[in-house]
């Protein structure tokens, strides 16, 4: 838990940011911005204190593969320069494809960090917090963040059930078995006659749920 600690306050995220195109840092939670019950800030680029957390460690603890895609490359090569300034041994290994990530994922022994990403299925914190996590990390298992997930779900108060994520959140945080690198956006350029355009990222919606208008006595015309 200390070396995640140490490996989440390493990271220079404001410097991978800048030769990412359309991402900004992310120095919140997993659940990105614009979609309800996201925290803004529970990450720090903290060197010093990475150094400290690990300092007295030795041996495999603090020795461990990064395993990324190729189109990640320079994301894979700042962890790696960020960790070793810190005191950490790593070993870097970039895959073609997904497919080539997850077989070796699945064929490596020993302390190892994967690279990836997660695109919302829907607008809501359910799909980071809940359906991402059992995806990325199928064997972890910690009560409360569990038992904060299963309330959620059971709620009818809205307000209530974005408390509970945003509890997850920072438990999330403080364990950093997934640590939020970069928030990628896209942004849409659209006439101001096109009165609905309904989108999620990187999903279009189809003609007949888009609204084109002009506008008559103040309705949109399909």
């Amino acid at each position: 838990r200390r070396v995640r600690q140490a490996m989440a306050l390493a990271f220079n995220r404001e410097a991978v940011a800048k030769r990412w195109p359309r991402s900004v840092a992310a120095h919140g939670g997993f659940v990105p911005p614009g979609i309800p019950g996201h925290v803004a800030a529970v990450a720090s680029h903290d060197p010093y204190h990475a150094a400290r957390l690990i300092a007295d460690l030795a041996g495999d603890a603090s020795s461990f593969l990064v395993i990324g895609a190729q189109f990640t490359e320079h994301v894979v090569h700042q962890l790696a320069d960020d960790w070793r300034a810190v005191g950490l041994s790593v070993e870097i290994r970039l895959c073609a494809t997904f497919a080539d990530l997850d077989r070796v994922w699945s064929a490596t022994a020993g302390p190892k960090v994967g690279v990836s990403g997660w695109i919302a299925d829907y607008p809501d914190p359910d799909t980071f917090l809940r359906v991402a996590i059992e995806d990325k990390l199928p064997h972890w298992q910690h009560g409360r963040y569990a038992a904060l997930l299963h309330e959620a779900s059971r709620t009818n108060d809205v307000a209530a059930r974005l408390e509970l994520y945003q509890a997850a959140e920072h438990v999330l945080a403080d364990e950093a078995v997934l640590v939020p690198l970069l928030y990628w956006g896209e942004h849409l350029m659209i006439k101001p006659w096109v009165a609905e355009f309904p989108s999620l990222p990187g999903v279009h919606p189809g003609l007949k749920d888009v609204i084109v208008g002009p506008r008559e006595n103040g309705q949109v015309a399909r």
